[in-house]
């Protein structure tokens, strides 16, 4: 039992840095991008539509998942209005 405790342990600290990992990659693709503005309005219609009812996204997440993307679609909106 304290192996499977300490298997996932790591694994939620190995998605935690991978998360970490993807929203610095997402901060500077933006911050980069030529053309920012057109890039952000992409990211999250498509991060919006993905998670309707009808995406795909939708229909595999719990409630819980799902307001952890309504968080990043946020995240993408303070980040965009820091450029």
């Amino acid at each position: 039992m304290t192996e499977d405790i300490t298997r996932m342990q790591t694994q939620i600290a190995a998605l935690q840095a991978d998360r970490a990992a993807l929203l610095i990659v997402v901060a500077t693709l933006m911050q980069t991008h030529h053309n920012g503005n057109t890039m952000h309005l992409t990211l999250t219609a498509q991060t919006e539509m993905q998670l309707s009812e009808s995406g795909a996204i939708g229909q595999t997440l719990d409630e819980a998942q799902r307001a952890r993307v309504r968080e990043f679609i946020e995240w993408l909106g303070a980040l965009k209005t820091l450029n």
